[in-house]
């Protein structure tokens, strides 16, 4: 598999889930490797001495510590909250990390942009986002600019050609 990308968004309804799962496999028939966090094992019958926040949060944190890059859902009323934290978390790291390349955020829902009923998206979570990557309702041009920061990847010797 290709580059490594965290793939955050919220969960919540069977639309999102079903959203982030064909997406999720348009992304691997293009040749990445994403990191889906309702596709990793979350037992917490299994480990009944550690909180389930805690189980979530080493999973999730160790996903996104191993990617190379964020696709993130903004759709909704508001961006989820545990989507903005994940991609706090994954600009902090990449501000010190070469082999974390950006973030690319979806964003089709018109209640949170211009004219739309929502609160809009938060000034600093764009800002966030547009400082090391951008912002599309496209999903082809999401596709374009993984495909330039994997063959950056390759160049750099963070990934090799057949990874």
């Amino acid at each position: 598999m290709g580059i490594k990308i965290y793939f955050a968004g919220p969960l919540f309804t069977t639309y999102e889930r079903e959203w982030i799962t064909h997406t999720a496999d348009i992304l691997r028939a293009q040749g990445f490797d994403p990191f889906v966090p309702i596709e990793n094992p979350f037992h917490p019958e299994d480990h009944p001495e550690v909180t389930r926040q805690k189980l979530c949060f080493d999973m999730d944190s160790s996903g996104i510590a191993g990617a190379n890059a964020m696709l993130v859902n903004l759709n909704g009323y508001e961006v989820d909250d545990g989507t903005a934290t994940e991609l706090g978390v994954f600009y902090a790291l990449q501000k010190t990390d070469p082999s974390k390349k950006g973030i690319v955020a979806y964003h089709d829902d018109w209640r949170s942009q211009a004219g739309g009923d929502g609160k809009g998206l938060n000034l600093f979570l764009r800002g966030c986002i547009e400082d090391i990557g951008f912002i599309t309702g496209d999903l082809d041009d999401a596709i374009v600019q993984l495909k330039i920061w994997q063959a950056e990847l390759v160049a750099g010797g963070y990934l090799t050609k057949d990874k």
